[in-house]
């Protein structure tokens, strides 16, 4: 199970970082080096999903629902660090309509994410 969640954690890591970059080369003069930022693409998000294609069936409901909590909150602050250089950066634009969670939600989405995953952890 531990297993899963490193590949899940490295893929939404891997995926907040190389979405930053981008976003921050749409709006500065910021140029990502092609090297660090295929390093990421490839070896944190490749990697974390074949990981977790691969070790798909030994998990519980709870404990995938605590990982992707915890991969929504590690994405959201590695992609604020790399946008924002702030990684509980309260982002003012709206998706939909609906506006951003004030940026240390995501401590509390990670928190929860983890006693999530240590309960299911602990029961399966």
């Amino acid at each position: 199970m531990i297993l899963f969640a490193i590949a899940a954690l490295l893929y939404f890591i891997g995926e907040g970082i190389t979405e930053g970059m981008t976003w921050l080369a749409a709006d500065t003069d910021y140029r990502p080096r092609p090297f660090g930022y295929h390093i990421f693409r490839f070896v944190f998000e490749t990697i974390g999903i074949i990981g977790m294609i691969l070790l798909f069936g030994w998990f519980v409901w709870w404990y995938f629902v605590g990982i992707l909590a915890m991969g929504l909150a590690l994405y959201e602050m590695s992609f604020s660090t790399i946008r924002y250089e702030d990684p509980f950066y309260n982002k003012t634009s709206k998706w939909f309509g609906i506006p951003h969670p004030p940026g240390f939600w995501w401590v509390w989405v990670f928190t929860a994410g983890l006693v999530l995953f240590t309960v299911a952890a602990n029961i399966g």
